[in-house]
């Protein structure tokens, strides 16, 4: 064995030719050839010039491979350095954590094992020193010094690396649920790392999840790429004679080329497709290729070979692009992998931005390479070969026939997978991803669907960019028109909110600023920072007045009196302060928090100054004398803002629980309370009406809440990020919020109050009114003739009789009306004529000419065709039996289309005889409505078994079932250009299809129960949604 070891040592360094003559020279028998070329084969999968060998344990026998951790020496100082603990072991080196003598600094230091030192292992060491010497980067953990200590053992070398105090990044995700967007984050920070390394020459070839913490502050930083590889191994390979080499981890992170044993090729690429392992376990929460229970062959064999599941499929919540991205990082071939880290962070970075990424799908080229790598063998190449040959010509002349189809068809697979990904994401309240998701919808795809997604999916009237390093707090000026912006890049912008100008951007504080505040008078802003400071600004000119100091540590909170005449101030320690608001001299200095103040408010009379702190109290003080007027304690844990009703009788809370309170701020007592939610509050605030409570979440989660027993109303994602900050404008009209997603976003609250809680108007719609678009509404005893836009009433009728009962027939000018207890009446909106009918029931159609109505006539119910202008009676309908459900004409009016229950064919009768003329059979259940489409020949039919057929009439064929309703479908309508339908359940969700062939393209929830009734206004600009409970949604279509 001794003598094993000593060959592996000196065959080790050879190149190839060398190394083949050194194993026919120097080897006595095959067994020994054998035995040395197993060991050097394993070398080259494991070893690098910054790893260890695979089998360092045989390089200096008889010392023991790898004692443990408790029987190793732990020596009391090492050159300059004081020693705690052991960090990590391995073969070569022991990792202690000691301290510098000389500034008290922790430091990992690296010191070679007594039974480690070897001429070949002393040659690594200094190696791996001399490399890591060259690295200086804030995402790599600094060399800071060398050198040589005897310790009982003769003289080693030794170095001492930066400690970082952090999590490793695995745990750290599984620990913090860092939003999808952090994650991409931190990848990025760890793609420049790497990139740095790379430019210095400097290939890592052992990057994984455990070689990267995150520290304090939130930084990525990339351990010593020695000390990585020992203090927490993933290869191990243990040797006897010939046996299997057995895998337990690096093969998971290893690239595909470094798999192979040859290492001579690898570039920085290599550690390209280990990034991309590491992004893909830190988001999928897995590693993209399982290798447990494999042998080192096997596990080498399926990293060359599998290809990894798509992310996207993993997680449905991961967007393709970025899952696009991940999966170019994980490309077999290094020629199709991102050139280097830098252009893979570049890709990340445009998808964090909302921009088109450059990484695309692979293609058939790609696949036949990766096939014809796969078999090696000379007679399996050679057939390999000819496949290719084969199949590339037969695929030449197919893509040549077929390429314009073919790209049209993968085009819309995109779009189809694009539009149900961001109906997903609309439904779950992330906003910013729908968006996302639509804007990569190419324009001649986006129709009525995408375009009905986009309205639901941004009520944001602006998004403003430009700060960086988290957007901390907002603030609004009196007039409304402009809003005061504190990030951690140490800047404030000033915003037009009405874009009139670019902002303008303040640079003065040394440090990240917390906080910004307006006086109500307008004369005067403040902005707090981390650098202990307080700047009182001009509101006009944003120059500063003064710089108030005095706080021992940065200043989270500013208000103003609401007279303008009083600053006040709360800071990280957690002292609270009172100034001029004139010219900023001190008044009083309030003392009583043990922990950081996170926010105060004046109370609107402004004789109560409300603080909250990490303490969990709130501290309630007199501003003008400084006397502390109680405390009310929530037992809610640390929290972090509070709100003031506009009359003040209540004062909201908001908790890093995840817990919102209401007090009656009179009585000093809890009112209402939500329960503890998962994800922490940021912030909250009442609406200038006092009807309502919004909040923001660190999710980026925007809630809103009844304003007097917190009942929810709804909730959405609005940022990508922690909302840390909610300011209304004096109106009520908008809402800025503030996120450290680096972004505001300007809301319009009437949009962003339907999006939360769809509005609901009163009224049940009944159909499309004559103009473009207004549609006839019925509420209470009136009918109304409304504009869908402004809900401006143009016309109003009053109507008697059971109203929830109400249908109606509409064509040009005129509505006919069937209510229960009364006669069918038939409006003339342009003559503004009301003429009766006989006694009508059930449902009611017009003819689109006008001359014809149909509807069941009491006593009998006989199903009639009668002239609206005179009431007679055209024709009766052959014995038709079921109660009718639906009626409607064909495009000529000389055909009714009747449905009835219990019944599930449409009944085709001659509207001028009566006379029974065709069935359309197919449905299983009762058919509720019917529509034509604007040509007359085609018609939706929906039903009760759960979905909606589409007829030719002029063949009396079913052409389509658009099936998958979670319930009854109740109504069913087409666009104008008849290219999509329209469906709707009794449970109020819209489902749009494209027609033909019948995909479905989009699903929206309004929230409507009992839903009934669906259609467009006649310009298509608007779908509207009606419920027998006399409620309506209407939805932008443009």
């Amino acid at each position: 064995m001794r003598r094993l070891a000593l060959l592996f040592e000196e065959a080790v360094g050879l190149s190839e030719t060398k190394r083949a003559a050194f194993l026919r020279d120097r080897t006595q028998d095959e067994r020994e050839r054998a035995e040395l070329e197993e060991l050097l084969h394993s070398d080259r999968v494991a070893g690098s010039y910054l790893e260890e060998p695979a089998v360092p344990q045989i390089a200096d026998l008889p010392a023991p491979a790898s004692s443990p951790a408790a029987e190793l020496p732990i020596p009391d100082r090492v050159g300059g350095y004081t020693v705690e603990r052991i960090l990590g072991t391995g073969s070569m080196g022991i990792v202690y954590l000691a301290r510098q003598e000389s500034t008290g600094q922790l430091v990992a230091l690296k010191l070679m094992r007594p039974d480690g030192v070897g001429r070949r292992s002393e040659q690594r060491f200094q190696r791996e020193m001399r490399i890591l010497a060259r690295l200086d980067h804030p995402g790599i953990a600094r060399i800071v010094d060398a050198g040589r200590t005897d310790i009982g053992n003769g003289e080693q070398p030794f170095f001492a690396m930066e400690y970082v105090d952090g999590e490793p990044l695995r745990e750290f995700a599984r620990g913090n649920a860092p939003s999808l967007r952090r994650r991409v984050e931190l990848i990025v920070e760890l793609c420049e790392a790497m990139h740095h390394a790379h430019e210095l020459g400097v290939l890592h070839r052992d990057l994984k999840s455990e070689n990267i913490l995150v520290d304090r502050r939130g930084q990525v930083r990339v351990l010593d790429f020695g000390i990585a590889r020992i203090s927490d191994p993933e290869l191990q390979v243990t040797v006897q004679g010939t046996q299997e080499a057995q895998i337990i981890g690096t093969l998971a992170t290893m690239s595909p080329e470094q798999a192979t044993g040859d290492v001579r090729n690898l570039d920085r690429r290599s550690d390209v497709y280990s990034l991309g392992v590491v992004a893909y376990e830190l988001i999928a929460g897995r590693l993209p290729l399982d290798l447990s229970r494999r042998t080192l062959l096997e596990a080498a064999r399926i990293v060359q070979e599998r290809e990894p599941e798509l992310i996207s499929s993993v997680r449905e919540e991961v967007p393709y692009d970025l899952a696009l991205v991940i999966q170019t990082a994980l490309a077999k071939d290094p020629a199709y992998r991102y050139a280097s880290a830098r252009a893979m962070a570049a890709d990340l970075g445009r998808w964090l931005r909302n921009e088109p990424i450059t990484a695309r799908p692979v293609g058939t080229i790609y696949i036949l390479r990766k096939l014809a790598r796969r078999h090696r063998g000379a007679a399996i190449g050679a057939a390999v070969a000819v496949i290719a040959l084969v199949v590339g010509m037969v695929l030449s002349l197919v893509l040549a026939n077929r390429a314009n189809r073919s790209a049209a068809t993968a085009r819309w697979k995109s779009t189809l997978a694009e539009l149900a990904a961001a109906g997903a994401e609309l439904r779950a309240g992330a906003l910013e991803q729908a968006q996302f998701r639509l804007r990569a919808i190419p324009p001649d795809d986006r129709g009525l669907e995408w375009r009905l997604l986009r309205h639901l999916s941004d009520p944001s009237a602006l998004v403003l960019e430009g700060q960086e390093m988290n957007i901390w707090n907002v603030a609004i000026t009196p007039d409304g028109k402009r809003a005061l912006s504190a990030a951690g890049d140490g800047t404030v912008f000033e915003w037009a909110l009405d874009r009139g100008r670019e902002p303008r951007r303040l640079t003065d504080h040394n440090e990240r600023v917390f906080s910004v505040a307006a006086s109500a008078d307008g004369t005067r802003v403040a902005s707090g920072s981390a650098d202990r400071t307080i700047h009182l600004r001009d509101a006009a000119t944003l120059e500063t007045l003064a710089v108030l100091e005095g706080h021992d540590a940065g200043c989270f909170a500013l208000a103003f009196s609401p007279d303008g005449e009083l600053l006040a101030s709360g800071a990280n320690d957690g002292t609270l302060r009172t100034w001029d608001a004139g010219n900023g001299a001190p008044r009083a200095v309030l003392e009583g928090h043990g922990a950081r103040i996170w926010e105060l408010a004046f109370s609107p009379e402004g004789d109560t100054l409300a603080t909250v702190s990490e303490d969990g109290e709130v501290g309630l003080w007199d501003p003008r004398s400084g006397r502390r007027l109680g405390r009310l304690r929530p037992n809610t844990g640390a929290l972090v803002d509070l709100s003031f009703s506009p009359d003040g009788e209540r004062l909201a809370l908001a908790s890093v629980s995840g817990r919102l309170q209401l007090w009656d701020f009179a009585r000093r007592t809890r009112l209402r309370e939500t329960t503890a939610s998962a994800t922490e509050l940021g912030c909250c605030a009442f609406s200038p009406d006092g009807t309502l409570i919004l909040t923001g979440s660190r999710e980026g989660g925007l809630g809103l809440w009844d304003g007097t027993d917190l009942s929810p109303r709804g909730v959405l994602r609005a940022h990508a990020d922690w909302l840390q900050d909610l300011a209304f404008t004096p109106d009520g009209k908008r809402l800025v919020s503030s996120s450290w997603d680096d972004t505001l976003r300007v809301w319009r609250t009437s949009r962003l109050y339907e999006h939360l809680a769809p509005e609901r108007r009163n009224g049940r719609c009944l159909a499309a009114g004559p103009g473009s678009s207004d549609l006839f509404v019925l509420d209470g005893d009136e009918l109304r003739l409304e504009e869908v836009g402004t809900g401006s009433v143009l016309a109003a009728w009053t109507i008697e009789g059971e109203r929830h009962r109400a249908t109606a027939g509409r064509r040009g000018k005129l509505i006919a009306l069937n209510v229960s207890g009364a006669p069918t009446r038939i409006i003339d909106t342009e003559a503004g004529t009301v003429r009766d009918l006989a006694r009508g029931m059930g449902p009611i159609a017009l003819s689109r000419d006008g001359k014809r109505l149909a509807t069941s006539v009491q006593p009998n119910r006989d199903l009639q065709v009668i002239d609206p202008r005179t009431g007679a009676c055209i024709a009766v309908l052959d014995s038709y039996g079921p109660d009718a459900v639906s009626l409607c004409f064909d495009a000529t009016g000389d055909r009714v289309l009747v449905t009835g229950d219990p019944d599930c064919a449409v009944h085709v009768f001659d509207a001028i005889t009566g006379a029974h003329r065709d069935r359309l059979e197919g449905h299983v259940n009762t058919i509720r409505s019917m529509e034509l489409d604007r040509s007359g020949e085609l018609l939706a039919t929906a039903s009760a078994d759960r979905t909606c057929r589409v007829w030719d009439l002029r063949t009396g064929a079913c052409v389509g079932t658009l099936g998958g309703h979670g319930s009854s479908v109740v109504a069913a309508t087409f666009n104008e250009a008849s290219t999509r339908v329209v469906t709707l359940t009794d449970g109020g969700t819209i489902r749009i299809w494209n027609w033909p062939p019948g995909e479905a393209l989009a699903r929206i929830e309004t929230g409507l129960e009992d839903a009934d009734s669906l259609f467009f206004s006649r310009d298509g600009r608007f779908l509207i949604v009606g419920s027998r409970l006399g409620q309506s949604v209407v939805l932008d279509a443009r």
